[in-house]
């Protein structure tokens, strides 16, 4: 059941992420193109996103609604997780990169980060019917991917050859990190002893499995690898429109 503390909790942190890049990038970026980003980009993202995921076969059989097996939970996670996610997101990146190349071409990591971010309030709100939750982490990576996505693509537009190649290894990244975190994420709940029977009165306190333990430390450090490197792409297009001067460097 939805409900006004539900919706609150799916909308609060994506819109307050995307308020802070906008005053980041208010002296460049027009209001209503970081507005159009962040609704426009991020929900049309998320219904091309659920097109696609409509037309692709499950990885899971049809009576089983979570991954039970390591491979279910990697398949799982690139398959119906980060590339049709990222993709979408890519797609819409590179339209509105397209559509703004007079002026705001240059904009390419606050451009995703603001899809990014808009497609994570969509979600939120998707999922808030059922699960009533901050989701906080998945807001974040999700932003932090759309930065990434978003730089690479500016950079792959900007030099010509090879250019094809390069808008798609632009997506890469951003999957690897994606599909890396679920998958981390989803093998956790399959290593982790059910809870019901004998283990529904089990001590609370008692010491964390340490077969949980690598993948729990697996994806925080991919959910940090994307925080850390979305950071530095913002910075570099931060400081590129300030001094408008040449591309932006890759990132070494």
């Amino acid at each position: 059941m939805l409900t006004a503390t539900a919706v609150v909790k799916a909308l609060i942190i994506p819109l307050t992420s995307a308020i802070v890049l906008a005053v980041l990038y208010r002296r460049s970026a027009p209001l209503w193109r970081s507005v159009a980003a962040f609704l426009v980009g991020g929900w049309g993202a998320f219904v091309l996103h659920a097109a696609i995921l409509r037309n692709l076969p499950s990885v899971l059989p049809a009576d089983q609604l979570d991954a039970e097996t390591p491979g279910q939970a990697f398949s799982s996670a690139f398959v119906e997780a980060a590339i049709p996610e990222e993709f979408a997101k890519g797609v819409w990146i590179l339209l509105l990169l397209s559509l703004w190349r007079n002026g705001f071409s240059r904009h390419g990591a606050y451009v995703g980060g603001l899809i990014g971010l808009g497609f994570s309030m969509r979600e939120n709100l998707a999922y808030a019917g059922t699960v009533e939750e901050w989701r906080g982490f998945a807001v974040l990576s999700h932003g932090a991917w759309g930065a990434m996505t978003g730089h690479l693509l500016q950079r792959a537009v900007e030099t010509p050859p090879r250019r094809f190649w390069k808008v798609l290894g632009a997506f890469v990244p951003s999957i690897l990190l994606h599909g890396l975190m679920d998958a981390m994420i989803f093998l956790v709940d399959v290593l982790e002893p059910p809870t019901a029977g004998d283990f529904a009165d089990a001590d609370l306190d008692e010491d964390i499995d340490p077969t949980l333990l690598l993948p729990m430390l697996g994806a925080w450090a991919a959910a940090m690898c994307s925080w850390i490197w979305a950071i530095r792409c913002l910075r570099l297009g931060r400081r590129q429109t300030r001094k408008n001067t040449a591309p932006i460097s890759a990132i070494e």
